[in-house]
């Protein structure tokens, strides 16, 4: 008796991972920052309203030689990560989000360490920053160019790699609200707002201690090395700076769980587990 065999071949499709395009997520742009809000029938000079000085035109300049494919490169480079796909897809579609070129930061620049520069290094301006309003855009400046290759000894990352997911973790974070209403992100990093105070308070770093510990620095008792150091190994979290408010923790907070290869030794278990949901569910 003959025994036929059949075998069924069952074929699974290999899918593999396709970052975004750069075009998709971002676009180069020399327009005013004015000129798709209520600001635009002013006439140039334009100046930021509210905390930024008026001195300071904000007009953006061209981009330079060279400089377009420079900035693409290193965005590029953030585009290619797996664990970011989410956020990106998320900005593709509320964006693209505009990339504009400045000759300084167009407002005051912040003292103390928002002025210092990765390696205790004082810096004359901001090199980059995100902004909601009143246009949704990544400005840059000459600075950013000056130390976009440097290497951030303490985190092994690229000033430029770093700065560039922590200014567009911001933009993802105003769309979303985390830093202002998601509650489990507010108790894995320890903020509460203080009403009698009208400020957030850190439970781990609370105000007067961290004005007194940047007081040190700015004085040159500690290096602001070992002030991340003491924040990371005491208070699980990844800088000093990332103590500033809740904002900057969380743009601080993602920026080192995806591109510190140490980040997961030192982030507290919580702060893993809200940043696990965001970007993988």
């Amino acid at each position: 008796m003959r025994v036929t065999i059949f075998i069924l071949l069952v074929f699974i499709p290999l899918t593999s991972f396709s970052a975004l395009r750069f075009k998709e997520v971002f676009y180069f742009s020399e327009r005013s920052n004015f000129s798709d809000s209520h600001y635009r029938n002013q006439r140039p000079p334009y100046y930021f309203p509210g905390n930024f000085a008026k001195e300071q035109r904000v007009e953006p300049k061209r981009w330079g030689e060279g400089e377009a494919e420079l900035m693409e490169e290193a965005l590029s480079e953030l585009l290619s990560l797996p664990q970011l796909q989410k956020m990106f897809l998320f900005l593709a579609r509320k964006g693209p989000v505009a990339l504009k070129r400045f000759a300084e930061y167009p407002g005051r620049v912040p003292g103390g360490l928002g002025r210092m520069n990765q390696g205790d290094k004082k810096i004359g301006s901001v090199k980059m920053w995100a902004a909601e309003q009143p246009s949704f855009y990544v400005g840059v400046t000459d600075d950013f160019f000056k130390y976009m290759g440097h290497l951030d000894r303490e985190k092994q990352v690229k000033v430029a790699k770093y700065i560039g997911l922590h200014e567009l973790s911001h933009l993802y974070d105003y769309r979303m609200r985390f830093s202002f209403r998601d509650q489990q992100f507010l108790r894995a990093t320890g903020w509460k707002w203080a009403w009698f105070l009208r400020r957030w308070e850190n439970q781990y770093v609370p105000e007067e201690k961290r004005r007194a510990l940047m007081k040190k620095v700015e004085e040159g008792e500690m290096s602001l090395r070992d002030l991340d150091r003491i924040v990371r190994e005491q208070y699980g979290l990844p800088s000093f700076y990332s103590v500033t408010n809740p904002k900057e923790t969380f743009a601080e907070v993602l920026a080192a769980y995806v591109l510190v290869p140490e980040a997961k030794d030192f982030l507290r278990p919580e702060i893993m587990d809200f940043l696990d949901g965001i970007l993988n569910n």
